[in-house]
C-alpha cells in the first residue's frame, strides 16, 4: 500500500480487511490482494479526485520559500552559537 505502519493501523479501524492472525490488537495481519484492492476502490481518499495538483507558480513559490527559510535557520543558528559562547567566556571571566 505504499503507506506507513500507523497509517495502515487506522485504516484497519476504517474497515481495511486485514486478518489479525492471533486475534489479538498488536498481532501480525494477513490479508487477500483482491479484497485490499476492491476496499481501496471504495474509498476517495485513493481517488484520483482526492489528489490536488499544485500549479507551478505557486509550487516555484513555496520552494524559494523554502530554500530563503532555511538559509535564515542557519543565520540563527550561527547567531545562537555566538551568543551561547560570549556566555559561557563571560561566565569563565
Amino acid at each position: 500500500m505504499g503507506r506507513g505502519v500507523r497509517t495502515v493501523q487506522r485504516y484497519e479501524a476504517l474497515g481495511l480487511p486485514v486478518i489479525r492472525v492471533h486475534c489479538r490488537p498488536r498481532s501480525s495481519v494477513a490479508a487477500f490482494a483482491d479484497e485490499i484492492n476492491a476496499w481501496i476502490e471504495t474509498r476517495a481518499m485513493f481517488s484520483q479526485a482526492a489528489v490536488v495538483p499544485i500549479p507551478r507558480p505557486e509550487w516555484e513559490q513555496m520552494l524559494s520559500e523554502t530554500f530563503r527559510l532555511r538559509t535564515e535557520v542557519r543565520e540563527l543558528r550561527a547567531i545562537v552559537n555566538r551568543l551561547q559562547t560570549r556566555e559561557r567566556d563571560l561566565q569563565i571571566a
